[in-house]
């Protein structure tokens, strides 16, 4: 029984659209691009990059990342704020996360377009 119930735990831990993001973030800290690529929407590969491509630039000045509001509105869809806290800056970004067949994953589109003033 407690190895049934740790196993539903990990599962469903790993399933949310806030760990999505996290998986997206650790892929992008370890200049992993499959992995990355994995947790996403099948938007192009132009979207995919910038996004990764900007989140690599915010690590290498050795952000530390904190979750903020969640908006949860929409069933399949999810728009999480994370916050950027670097030397001499604080940067925010929405990132939009989509349930497909069930799956949560990012949308690197939706996540570039998503307009600041909007949440």
């Amino acid at each position: 029984m407690a190895t049934v119930t740790l196993f539903i735990f990990a599962v469903l831990r790993n399933s949310s659209p806030e760990t999505t993001v996290r998986i997206f973030h650790f892929a992008a800290a370890k200049s992993d691009l499959q992995a990355a690529r994995r947790v996403c929407t099948k938007d192009s590969d132009a979207e995919l990059s910038s996004l990764y491509s900007d989140l690599q630039k915010l690590y290498s000045d050795n952000v530390s990342v904190s979750l903020g509001r969640i908006d949860r509105s929409e069933s399949d869809r999810v728009v999480a704020q994370f916050n950027y806290q670097g030397p001499n800056y604080v940067h925010t970004k929405f990132w939009v996360v989509d349930r497909v067949n069930g799956k949560w994953l990012v949308n690197p589109g939706a996540t570039l377009a998503f307009p600041i003033d909007r949440f």
